[in-house]
């Protein structure tokens, strides 16, 4: 029989070095066993870059600073410990983009004290880790919602605006009356807005994915760019859509 225990990892960003951390905490666990002779333990890193080149090996040198991880970036990454015995084994799975990872603690009977101690190291490392996704992106059916209903208000402002420059005003009224309470004109209008704010809401959340593996050189981090049209997108259009509806209703 064997204890196994399942770390979720799930929102958190990882730099190079909080890569090399747990990578080095893997490392102290095979110079512990490598001091009991009959159960020598081994560890094994892998890193996949963006590139789809791949690389392993028996230590830290592919995540240091200046290495291959700074200049290609990480797409995924694998590290592995385990003993001759197969008595302890630790593995740790990351993937760049995914909802979530994951390390798993696995050892026999006699060592269910050595899984409750890792585990729980392990969970104070993850814990102090930088958060990958802001508020609103945890609530992102909260920012459906609201986007739908600005797109709905936007909608109807440049609408109205247009209305007001191509229709005569003796007739303003009661265009936008027949326009405005037809159910399959309204059902339409809704849709419409629905779908833009899915479509936004998507785009919103995927700059921050549940894994951020942060490495490689700057212009080649898809996420951080999206973020910078993100910000575009708010000061041009949101900012601007808010600010008209507000005029609108004080004036």
């Amino acid at each position: 029989m064997s204890t196994t225990r399942r770390l979720d990892v799930a929102k958190k960003r990882f730099s190079s070095a909080d890569l090399r951390s747990l990578g080095e905490y893997l490392l102290e666990q095979e110079a512990v066993s490598n001091s009991e002779t009959y159960n020598r333990g081994t560890t094994r890193f892998r890193l996949i870059c963006g590139d789809g080149s791949e690389y392993e090996s028996a230590d830290l040198r592919y995540f240091q600073d200046g290495s291959e991880i700074d200049f290609k970036g990480a797409e995924s990454v694998r590290f592995w410990y385990w003993t001759g015995h197969r008595d302890r084994e630790i593995t740790v799975s990351l993937r760049h983009g995914a909802s979530s990872g994951a390390i798993t603690v696995v050892g026999d009977d006699d060592s269910d004290d050595w899984v409750t101690s890792v585990s729980s190291k392990l969970s104070e490392r993850l814990g102090a880790l930088e958060s990958s996704q802001p508020w609103f992106v945890q609530r992102a059916k909260l920012l459906w919602i609201l986007l739908s209903c600005l797109f709905m208000l936007g909608f109807s402002l440049l609408f109205y605006t247009l209305f007001r420059v191509l229709v005569p005003d003796g007739e303003l009224l009661s265009y936008i009356d027949g326009f405005e309470w037809q159910p399959l004109s309204l059902a339409s209008w809704i849709l419409i807005a629905l779908f833009s704010g899915s479509a936004v809401s998507n785009w919103i959340v995927s700059a921050w994915p549940g894994i951020d593996l942060d490495t490689g050189p700057e212009h080649e981090r898809s996420a951080k760019r999206r973020r910078g049209r993100i910000g575009v997108f708010y000061g041009s259009i949101v900012v601007p859509i808010v600010w008209l509806l507000i005029a609108r209703l004080v004036g």
